[in-house]
């Protein structure tokens, strides 16, 4: 992997700046967390990255 960073968006312009963890997950923000990765496809492939994400993230469960 080449580098990655985690972080929060909320669609709405007028959302709450910098909000932590514990909000977000609580839901009392717009925000969701999100993930940039960098990674060589001559190491591993997108495919690979994306069975290994779904073998522990459920996106039918509660608040995905």
């Amino acid at each position: 992997m080449l580098g990655w960073s985690v972080g929060f968006m909320s669609p709405k312009e007028d959302a709450q700046k910098n909000p932590t963890y514990r909000e977000v997950c609580k839901g009392s923000t717009t925000h969701v967390e999100v993930l940039s990765l960098r990674f060589n496809s001559n190491v591993v492939q997108y495919e690979e990255l994306v069975k290994f994400f779904f073998t522990f993230h459920d996106p039918t469960t509660f608040n995905k």
